[in-house]
């Protein structure tokens, strides 16, 4: 009875799952949209030039700290200087307009009182006063009312065109209020997103999260970037495509610039080009010839201020040993750890004279074997041009004739193999005896008689 039952066991054990098995089949479609992989991050490079359709590459900055390059003294003055101006005009438009208000109310308090029965006795005084609080308000000055509303205070702008802005806003994007880069410059934020936004707007008004000053749909890339214990800030640029981020950034990954201190700071250099018109001693304004081969240091690279530039930029300081300085510009991206602008590192310079000098010895090396090698098959080739002519005329013969050597006797065939076909050959036959002149270059003659060597001429 036992084996019964195990048996039945054993069959249900393995005959079930077959029983039961389906084949499952998707009923709904599926997408096939292919996601392309952004590029790996690298700080051997800044932000550079992307587009709208390429937007997936800037993945790569998220979590990367950023600085906004700070706007120079000169800028940062003229901006200052510009909102003082407005705000005074304001100011004084405020002032002005409320000593106005209160002329005019006190003129049309004494004027009602003028009315009153009880005050016609004082009708004189109160006529007296409301003359002079108008020659007041006549003299009010004039204020310029187009500089104070046609010519607010414009943010400075580091852009031309306009086409890129500033917005305080919360974590997810969306708008408080527009904010100059005035406020936004000399801080680090951290990138934290990188939005694609398409909106329509005709009114040219903030729509959800963004500004779109056409009338048309327009897509925009924006960072959406927060700094640390502060707020969170969108940089967005309302442009499909742009080409911003060049060799004078706006923003700066710290990155970068840390990449670009530990790689060439400190560091001695050579210069590779020679430079004669467009490099001066930052100390002097002074020209500053740099010939090819001459000794550098990289004593600082730091942002610095130009005289027509609003925002500081990046540059290398190089000092010579005549203490002349110099300012070299930084690239976009390090497209090579042992060179900057005209100039390389010394050890690497040093390097390059060493396989360029072993690269020279082992040509000479090599070529001293060629030669050999040719000489030895040369020889080869004579002692083989010699054996087979002893060979064939025997001993004193063959000899003279692998040597290039004619002696009288010789037959034409020896002395062709000697000295080589004939430039030309004149042929004379009398009475039964040819006779045949064979001229060679550098008045060299043969004078045969039937075949046989019977003269020669040098």
């Amino acid at each position: 009875m036992k084996k019964a039952f195990f048996f039945f066991g054993f069959i249900c054990l393995f005959s079930c799952p077959a029983a039961v098995s389906q084949i499952s089949i998707r009923e709904s479609n599926i997408i096939e949209k292919a996601v392309p992989r952004s590029e790996r991050f690298d700080s051997m490079s800044n932000i550079h030039s992307f587009s709208a359709e390429a937007g997936h590459n800037l993945k790569q900055y998220l979590e990367q700290e950023i600085f906004m390059v700070p706007m120079t003294p000169a800028a940062l003055a003229q901006d200052l200087g510009s909102k003082n101006r407005v705000q005074q005009a304001k100011r004084k438009e405020d002032s002005v307009q409320a000593l106005y208000q209160k002329y005019t109310d006190s003129i049309g308090r004494l004027e009602w009182l003028s009315y009153k029965r009880e005050n016609r006795k004082n009708l004189e005084t109160i006529n007296a006063q409301i003359s002079e609080l108008k020659k007041k308000r006549a003299d009010l000055p004039i204020v310029n009312k187009y500089q104070v509303h046609h010519e607010e205070y414009k943010p400075f702008d580091p852009y031309s065109p306009r086409s890129h802005g500033f917005y305080t806003c919360d974590s997810s994007g969306n708008i408080k209020s527009q904010i100059p880069y005035i406020d936004i410059q000399n801080k680090y934020y951290t990138i934290i997103d990188i939005m694609e936004i398409t909106q329509r707007n005709p009114t040219n008004e903030i729509v959800g999260s963004i500004v779109a000053p056409t009338k048309q749909y327009v897509s925009n890339l924006a960072f959406l970037l927060k700094q640390k214990d502060g707020d969170h800030v969108l940089w967005f640029i309302n442009q499909p495509n742009f080409d911003f981020m060049t060799r004078f950034s706006l923003g700066l990954l710290t990155s970068y610039f840390e990449k670009n201190k530990t790689l060439f700071e400190d560091k001695n250099f050579i210069s590779t080009h020679d430079y004669q018109y467009n490099l001066v001693d930052v100390s002097t304004g002074e020209l500053v010839q740099v010939k090819p081969g001459s000794r550098w240091t990289c004593e600082e690279f730091s942002l610095t201020s130009l005289e027509k530039m609003p925002l500081m930029v990046p540059f290398f300081f190089l000092k010579n040993q005549a203490g002349e300085t110099i300012k070299v510009q930084i690239s976009k991206s390090i497209r090579d750890t042992n060179r900057i602008d005209g100039f390389m590192t010394e050890s690497h310079y040093l390097e390059l004279q060493r396989l360029a000098k072993m690269q020279s010895e082992q040509r000479l090396a090599q070529q001293r074997a060629e030669e050999k090698q040719r000489t030895a098959a040369e020889q080869q080739k004579k002692e083989q041009f010699k054996k087979s002519c002893i060979d064939k005329w025997g001993e004193k013969l063959g000899t003279l004739i692998s040597a290039g050597q004619v002696t009288l006797g010789m037959n034409q065939e020896m002395c062709r193999t000697a000295w080589g076909k004939p430039f030309r050959i004149n042929r004379t036959t009398v009475a039964g005896l040819v006779s045949e002149q064979w001229v060679y270059g550098g008045h060299n003659y043969l004078y045969f008689e039937n075949g046989i060597l019977v003269s020669i001429q040098n």
